[in-house]
């Protein structure tokens, strides 16, 4: 096998390159460039991809091999998809469907057709390596001999994660399974790619040292805004419908914006992104819905917050910002993995009143604000190279 074929990576995902503000899509475009930027050649198969994100992921792969479907066309899960009336894709709208199940077995959303498929595009291919985004997909692995390298791109802990958010009353599950049954998963692979460094540790021991475990942060270049003095007194929040932006948002109206306003009136909270969709209009936030582009939404505030309360992985939504050069003021979790931004663009706060409180500070303190934009801009640059190491390190034997 000569150098150019040496240098090809099949990458098999359930998820696209878009849009701006879903961050496991953010991550894997960011990924793939990545990816690309170290010389390899990336080969791409979707699994239940909706059109619209085939077309998000083609502008940053090589070769685009297949988009894996389902065995049975009038399945329960092609007629929640025709219902649906989001872009997401068959294999997220199944899950969702499936409301009181807390943990499902590890491979209970794996279709059995998919292995006899990836076989035939292995014995065609003869990949050298393979990626497999989430840890419920791990079963494609199988299709693969020893002489293949594969990399499990985790990008969250799944283990009793629906069980986390029934404790904070919130029933709109996605995949969970148990312990036991991801641990199996992540034996499946050689290397495992960690989102945060809590997380590597977590998967460390899970794996017992029997997989290689390392941590890839996620991408982003600093393109930092310049402030606008009309605009220093506003502050924003964007992000997808997840149930946990969701509860996390409305923790912060209910808890935080009436003490904020106690102390300080002269304030503008914005909210973007389809996150907008499941509240109702207000006289204390503005909703603006989605943006064509994300840098808009940027452009329009000062600072942002993260209140999320729960969930795992690497808060896109948090390093996004700080690389716009809009310090956040954040939950301990939606700060999670990004502890060396603690006071240095984002300060972090778990309680109602200290939450208000730092808000208030960089409201009444345009300083704060333009010092902690170079702090970030350098941490920022640092975690990239960082991650850059570890990514070659795991792509390669």
């Amino acid at each position: 096998m000569g150098i150019k074929d040496d240098r090809r990576i099949l990458v098999v995902s359930c998820i696209g390159c878009g849009p701006p503000f879903m961050g496991n899509r953010i991550r894997m475009r960011e990924l793939l460039k990545q990816i690309r930027n170290l010389g390899f050649e990336i080969h791409f198969a979707g699994i239940c991809l909706s059109e619209e994100e085939v077309q998000s992921v083609k502008p940053y792969i090589d070769v685009w091999i297949t988009n894996f479907g389902r065995a049975q066309k009038n399945s329960l899960f092609e007629k929640i998809r025709n219902r649906a009336k989001s872009f997401l894709n068959v294999f997220l709208n199944k899950i969702k469907s499936k409301k009181n199940k807390i943990n499902y077995k590890l491979d209970e959303l794996f279709d059995a057709q998919w292995y006899e498929e990836t076989i035939k595009i292995q014995n065609s291919n003869k990949f050298k390596r393979v990626l497999i985004p989430y840890v419920f997909h791990s079963k494609f692995f199988d299709a693969f001999g020893n002489s293949t390298l594969k990399i499990l791109d985790t990008h969250d802990v799944f283990g009793n994660r629906n069980q986390m958010l029934q404790e904070l009353g919130i029933d709109d599950f996605w995949y969970s399974t148990t312990k036991e049954e991801e641990k199996k998963g992540l034996l499946r692979a050689d290397k495992i790619i960690a989102i945060q460094s809590h997380e590597e540790e977590y998967f460390r021991k899970l794996a017992e040292d029997k997989a290689e475990v390392g941590t890839v942060g996620h991408f982003i270049e600093p393109q930092f805004l310049p402030l606008s003095h009309a605009k220093l007194n506003h502050f924003g929040f964007i992000g997808s419908e997840n149930p946990l932006n969701i509860n996390g948002l409305q923790w912060f109206i209910e808890e935080v914006l009436p003490l904020i306003k106690q102390k300080f009136t002269e304030f503008k909270f914005i909210v973007g992104g389809r996150i907008c969709q499941k509240f109702g209009e207000s006289e204390d936030f503005e909703l603006l819905g989605e943006f064509d582009s994300i840098n808009d939404f940027y452009a329009d505030c000062s600072f942002t917050i993260n209140p999320i309360q729960a969930g795992t992985g690497l808060k896109i939504k948090t390093i996004e910002s700080l690389a716009y050069g809009r310090p956040v003021v954040s939950s301990s979790n939606g700060a999670a993995g990004l502890e060396s931004f603690i006071n240095n663009g984002i300060w972090v706060a778990d309680e109602a009143e200290q939450f208000a409180d730092h808000i208030i500070s960089c409201l009444i303190n345009s300083d704060v604000l333009v010092n902690s934009m170079q702090n970030s801009k350098n941490f920022i640059q640092s975690l990239n190279s960082v991650s850059l190491e570890n990514l070659c390190n795991m792509l390669n034997d």
